[in-house]
């Protein structure tokens, strides 16, 4: 695993999604949030749909978009 990325607010980049595999998408993050989970945060992220011609928001923590990141190929 690469070294850890501080997400901060405003950030956009690409990731694959479960939902979005096997086509990447750029996420937007809005919020980072304090977890109840050890040395974690709480990502409020958004996507915007290809099918669905709409903003959809979700949420993750910081490990699992870490994860997300890194499956895109550079």
């Amino acid at each position: 695993m690469n070294k850890k990325i501080q997400f901060k607010k405003g950030m956009s980049f690409h990731v694959m999604l479960p939902f979005s595999a096997p086509n990447k998408s750029k996420v937007h993050i809005m919020y980072v949030l304090p977890s109840i989970y050890k040395d974690q945060k709480l990502i409020i992220y958004r996507v915007f749909g290809k099918h669905k011609r709409w903003w959809h928001e979700f949420m993750c923590t910081d490990v699992q978009m870490q994860f997300y990141k890194e499956l895109v190929k550079p």
